[in-house]
């Protein structure tokens, strides 16, 4: 008998531990705004131009959080990414050419976070892109590649549950798998919101 209330207060004790380590699964959802700029060799000149315009974005996926301390965080996730793009170049004097297109990925991704004034938070991470559609009219380079992310935000904790809003900024092409010398460049910029479950 008392070998077993030895167990159970260890086992006990051991999930007491672990649910202290502040793990979380969080869904999210993310709002943004994407622009493509050109990374190649063109001159921004009157007879070749390429500038961007924003268009929209939705990002959804599931992340893994573990707290390292009181103010250090690391975590994983993957996210499906479909990015309305707009691509638009001018050539001469003639009238520009728009060019409209639906992008998704998929995401695999680790990223860190730190903690300050006890909700808010800075987080960086670095993802692998693969693009799932085919280019539009070939004007978009494939995105595949290396991703980079930058943000801020806030987290609140009400128990088991966590929710937490965090705008961020990502470069889709750090690093790009396909190399071309005109390689279009894919940028995020919007609002994460997630709720998650503390364990």
């Amino acid at each position: 008998m008392r070998s077993n209330l030895i167990i159970l207060a260890f086992i006990l004790l051991s999930v007491d531990v672990f649910a202290q380590s502040k793990n979380a699964i969080s869904l999210v959802y993310c709002i943004a705004g994407t622009r493509v700029a050109s990374t190649g060799d063109f001159s921004n000149t009157e007879y070749q131009s390429y500038p961007y315009t924003i268009s929209a974005g939705t990002k959804f996926g599931l992340t893994y959080t573990r707290d390292l301390g009181q103010w250090v965080s690391v975590g994983a996730g993957l996210m499906l990414i479909t990015d309305n793009a707009r691509y638009t170049y001018v050539y001469g004097t003639t009238s520009a050419l728009v060019n409209k297109g639906k992008l998704t990925m998929v995401s695999p991704e680790g990223f860190g976070r730190f903690k300050f004034f006890k909700y808010l938070f800075i987080n960086a991470g670095v993802a692998i892109d693969t693009q799932l559609t085919d280019n539009i009219y070939n004007q978009y380079y494939d995105q595949s590649g290396i991703a980079g992310e930058v943000g801020f935000g806030a987290q609140f904790n009400t128990g088991r549950l966590v929710f937490s809003v965090n705008p961020y900024l990502r470069d889709h092409i750090v690093f790009t798998i396909y190399k071309s010398a005109y390689n279009d460049r894919l940028v995020e910029d919007g609002i994460k919101f997630s709720i998650g479950y503390n364990f």
